[in-house]
């Protein structure tokens, strides 16, 4: 049955004010505590300060309740009794937590004293990461450039001394000055005396409109003894073109093995491993460079049925030059930006036999790992195998797979060498060498470094 009541929403009839306001009030729940009963009336709990409790009582609508307006007190300061000063006996003490009773100083607890027989915790030092052993590249002989004859110098000293300073620090059309002049003609006398006198004003990393500075116009016109010179005088060997190509790009490109001989004998501190902007290292360079001109003898000696003998010494100093980067500190475990490709990775790309057998046949410990080292997923054996209609793939598959290459490594594609085999007369016989995958190292002679 459904009451017939009305239900009030309010406090319950044995509800007093008193236990609103004094929230510690256990007389009302236990009476045999003793406690004295609450008055009527709600009383401060300090006399000197309004209460910031709030005191519920009746309303004339038995569903609410009313509140008093409530206002907040600042507590006593520090120092003051622990028992609120209101002589009152039916009010429960409330404790107040003064932390600093003495008003002394607060004096900061002062860290351990560690024992001396506890050692210290040591900090972690990253493991360093693993560079792989450069292999072994027999001493390169080097050549100490020409001396300048002293009468020459001073009649040139001469000659620059009646010079005016603006003349000296002049640009012309092409941005050139005086120094960039008698740097590309290898005036060497007029260099030096002309250097010297402008060496204080900055005059020697002045550049010209491709941003060579007289350095890098040395560098690029093939004058060793200059070179020597500014280096000796302080031109900044790290200095760039701009394209990013310092003095070893330039003479690596070029192939002036000469260039790098003056720089080897001036015994100055260079950054082998710099990148041009298109993020090649002198050594890559000098691969590209070698695989270009190894590329125009076949293409000649297939055309005309002849060896141009010019391109032969060309290649000769190109290889000179990958010589002298590797005695440098060149890495041939570098790869570049662009495609990850070490110099293996090139020379193969480009069919170069006679680099693929000079790098495989350093004194290198890792060698294994370097033939198969990957970019963007193939191995050096992978780019070997797809090479089309290049007369010395079979040779590099073969010598590839003699000195350690893997023919069971997948590409990113998951494809072996041995599926990247074009079409062709060759490509059962290769097909097979891969199959087998080890064999006797042919029977050429081992290559020198030079």
């Amino acid at each position: 049955m459904i009451p017939t009541e009305p239900c009030h929403y309010g406090p319950p009839n044995e509800f007093t004010p008193s236990e609103a306001v004094n929230p510690f009030n256990t007389t009302a729940a236990y009476p045999s505590y003793g406690y004295t009963a609450p008055s009527s009336e709600p009383v401060p709990l300090y006399s000197n300060h309004q209460t910031n409790l709030v005191a519920l009582r009746h309303s004339s609508d038995p569903t609410l309740f009313e509140t008093p307006q409530t206002e907040f007190h600042q507590w006593p300061l520090s120092g003051a009794s622990a028992v609120p000063p209101c002589p009152e006996a039916d009010l429960l003490p409330i404790p107040y937590y003064n932390p600093n009773p003495s008003q002394q100083p607060i004096i900061p607890p002062q860290p351990p004293i560690p024992s001396p027989n506890i050692i210290p915790p040591q900090p972690i030092i990253p493991p360093q990461p693993i560079i792989p052993p450069q292999p072994i590249i027999p001493p390169q002989p080097i050549i100490p450039p020409q001396p300048i004859i002293p009468a020459k110098l001073e009649e040139a000293r001469a000659t620059i001394q009646n010079m005016e300073m603006n003349e000296l620090l002049q640009h012309d059309d092409d941005g050139d000055t005086i120094l960039h002049i008698y740097s590309a003609k290898g005036m060497r006398e007029f260099v030096l005396a002309a250097a010297e006198r402008i060496r204080s004003l900055n005059g020697l990393e002045t550049r010209e409109h491709k941003g060579k500075t007289p350095l890098l116009v040395a560098v690029t016109a093939n004058q060793a003894g200059v070179v020597s010179d500014l280096i000796e005088l302080g031109a900044d060997i790290k200095a760039a073109d701009f394209k990013g190509q310092t003095a070893l790009h330039l003479a690596a490109t070029y192939g002036y093995p000469d260039i790098l001989q003056a720089i080897l004998w001036s015994g100055v501190t260079v950054n082998v491993e710099a990148r041009n902007f298109e993020g090649l290292t002198a050594l890559h360079c000098a691969v590209k460079s070698h695989n270009c001109t190894m590329r125009k003898l076949s293409e000649i000696q297939t055309r005309m049925g002849e060896v141009s003998a010019e391109l032969q010494a060309y290649s000769q100093d190109k290889l000179q030059c990958i010589s002298l980067l590797l005695s440098l500190g060149a890495s041939i475990f570098t790869q570049d930006v662009k495609n990850s490709m070490t110099v293996l990775h090139l020379c193969v790309q480009d069919g170069n036999l006679r680099l693929v057998q000079f790098f495989t046949q350093l004194s290198n410990h890792q060698l294994t790992n370097f033939l198969n080292m990957k970019a963007h997923g193939n191995t050096a054996l992978h780019m070997a195998a797809g090479l089309q209609e290049e007369r010395n793939q079979e040779e590099i598959v073969r010598f590839l797979l003699s000195h350690g290459a893997d023919p069971t490594i997948r590409n990113l594609e998951n494809e072996q060498p041995i599926h990247l085999l074009p079409a062709g007369r060759q490509r059962e016989q290769i097909k097979q060498m891969l199959k087998r995958g080890r064999f006797t190292s042919p029977s050429a002679p081992r290559l020198s470094s030079s």
